[in-house]
């Protein structure tokens, strides 16, 4: 049971179902339709409960600024030594810089899907669980 897996397909099934717009709900019928027994419910609340994916992207988010200063310092002292080659060297940065940004963005759209839905499932599962 992977949660980031059950969030995927939780979004996929809420994006067909037209009818249900109460997003609860949908991960409910969900949750009862994959994971009919009470230890699943158990399991996947543990789950999502346990990891706390905005840690991993607030540390991703840190190094990003962390490698945004190095590569500032980078560009100041090599402009500073040789002023022939400033531009060069600006395009070089630049284009390690828009690397790091598509890291950040392929990260946070790889757990996008877990944000939106995390508070979903919890919820469903206390509903399914107090029932």
């Amino acid at each position: 049971m992977n949660f980031k897996n059950i969030c995927n397909d939780l979004d996929k099934y809420c994006n067909k179902c037209k009818k249900e717009k109460n997003k609860v709900m949908c991960a409910k019928k969900f949750i009862l339709y994959n994971y009919p027994e009470k230890n699943d419910w158990l399991r996947l609340k543990a789950e999502a409960m346990d990891n706390d994916y905005g840690y991993g992207f607030s540390l991703i988010l840190a190094e990003a600024g962390i490698a945004f200063s190095v590569f500032g310092i980078l560009f100041s002292i090599v402009s500073a030594i040789n002023k022939n080659k400033t531009v060069s060297y600006a395009i070089i940065i630049i284009f390690f810089l828009v690397i790091v940004g598509i890291m950040i963005w392929s990260f946070a759209q790889r757990f996008s899907k877990i944000k939106k839905w995390k508070s979903y499932i919890l919820v469903a599962i206390d509903e399914l669980l107090n029932a």
